[in-house]
């Protein structure tokens, strides 16, 4: 089985949250900026 996987760049409305390091869209961002940007799943 072979699995295809389609990567992308991160978009300019979206962020690295600095705990999970996962790309999140804006919308998900909880509170930082920049570097110290965190996602509302890790706040």
């Amino acid at each position: 089985e072979e699995l295809a996987v389609r990567v992308v760049p991160k978009q300019t409305d979206e962020f690295t949250c600095s705990r999970c390091f996962l790309v999140q869209h804006h919308s998900q961002l909880a509170r930082g900026e920049g570097a110290k940007s965190i996602c509302q799943d890790c706040a």
